[in-house]
């Protein structure tokens, strides 16, 4: 069903070395990969990082981390501090999304496969190892989280009006990233300007899932050849991620290649 790298950060290694096996070492023709699993698991003590399709060097990991306010708490990035020594911040993933009970019931309800078919209303057509060939979405931890608190909102503690309308705003990112995920930009730009909007009357705008939002937007704008408005974007993106996540955080020295690379372009 899924496979994981784990790296120990105190031999040295981390979940950064866990994407790059991912990216290098791994075949992605390879049986295991190509038809035997879904969905593939980067962690280390800290953090956890998914990705469905293997592609080599192209491989995109998305986050599956609780945030480090906890699980339906507004924080940053990551996942939250452990209260006892010997306890792993990543503890939830083995703990509750690998558990027996809940990983069948995610597969079964979580994962989707974008087919065009499907979606133009005509049927999915049977073809063997179509599914592997196709776009596959697996859920966000906030999305499957902030579902099952809601199915049980009626006989357990009901969610806040500012944790609803957070969970709200994470699926449509979710569906945001579907689109992006199937390759229609157009469709993808126009729902990410149209949340970006949504986010800013609602949370700070340093708010991770905001933060997301804006580097998903600055990706499309280079993936498209809109290089001005992602060069604009990525000044104004690199301060806010360097103050959230830090200037050291893979994510934003990412962030400040993209814009070392816009700039070049520019002169």
């Amino acid at each position: 069903m899924a496979t994981a790298e784990l790296k120990n950060t105190l031999t040295g290694t981390t979940v950064e070395d866990a994407k790059e096996q991912y990216r290098a070492t791994r075949d992605p023709k390879e049986p295991l990969f190509a038809r035997r699993t879904l969905v593939h698991f980067a962690v280390d003590q800290d953090l956890v990082f998914v990705t469905t399709r293997p592609t080599g060097k192209r491989t995109r990991f998305l986050p599956f981390n609780t945030g480090d306010g906890g699980a339906g708490r507004r924080g940053g990035a990551g996942n939250p501090r452990v209260p006892a020594i010997g306890d792993y911040r990543t503890a939830y993933l083995w703990e509750e999304i690998w558990a027996p009970d809940t990983w069948p019931d995610l597969l079964k309800r979580f994962l989707h496969v974008g087919d065009e078919d499907v979606r133009k209303g005509r049927g999915r057509k049977a073809s063997p190892g179509k599914a592997h060939r196709l776009p596959m979405i697996f859920p966000r931890y906030h999305q499957w989280y902030a579902r099952l608190r809601g199915e049980g909102a009626s006989r357990a503690v009901r969610l806040l009006p500012g944790r609803r309308l957070l969970a709200h705003l994470e699926c449509r990112y979710d569906q945001v990233l579907s689109s992006a995920a199937l390759r229609r930009d157009e469709v993808a730009m126009r729902q990410m300007t149209e949340l970006l909007a949504d986010t800013g009357a609602s949370l700070d705008e340093r708010d991770v899932l905001t933060l997301e939002l804006r580097r998903e937007i600055c990706g499309l704008l280079v993936k498209t050849g809109d290089h001005e408005r992602a060069r604009a974007g990525l000044h104004a993106l690199l301060p806010d991620m360097a103050a959230v996540f830090g200037a050291d955080h893979p994510e934003t020295l990412h962030i400040q290649i993209l814009l070392e690379n816009r700039d070049r372009l520019a002169r």
